[in-house]
C-alpha cells in the first residue's frame, strides 16, 4: 500500500490524473470484451428505466451496440448492459425469434 500522507499537491494530482486513466482504460477493456460476445442479429435484453426491452443487435458502435426492439425502437446501449438471449441460427429468423421471446414474458 502506498503512503499518500507525505505527498506534495502536485504529486497527488498527478497520482489522481494516473489512477484516472487507468479506471478509464479497464472500463474500455471490459466494453471492449462485452462487445466482442456480441453479434448483429443476436437476440439480447437488458433493463431500461422503465422496463426489461428485447431487441435484435443491428450495430456495434465504437462504444456502444444498436438494439432494435418492439414498437420500431432503436437503443444505443452500452455494451455491458446486454444478455444474450440468443444467437439465432438464420438472419430469416429473427423477426420471429423476437416476437417468440415478446410472447413468453
Amino acid at each position: 500500500m502506498i503512503s499518500i500522507d507525505n505527498l506534495t499537491e502536485a504529486e497527488l494530482t498527478a497520482l489522481h490524473n494516473r489512477i484516472v486513466d487507468r479506471l478509464k482504460e479497464l472500463q474500455r477493456e471490459k466494453a471492449l470484451s462485452a462487445m466482442s460476445e456480441l453479434r448483429i442479429g443476436d437476440v439480447v435484453r437488458f433493463q431500461s428505466e422503465q422496463s426489461v426491452v428485447a431487441g435484435i443487435v443491428i450495430r456495434l458502435n465504437k462504444k456502444s451496440v444498436t438494439v432494435h426492439s418492439a414498437g420500431n425502437n432503436r437503443w444505443n446501449v452500452s455494451p455491458e448492459l446486454l444478455t444474450l438471449v440468443r444467437r439465432p441460427e438464420e438472419l430469416a429468423d429473427l423477426e420471429d425469434e423476437l416476437k417468440r421471446y415478446l410472447s413468453n414474458e
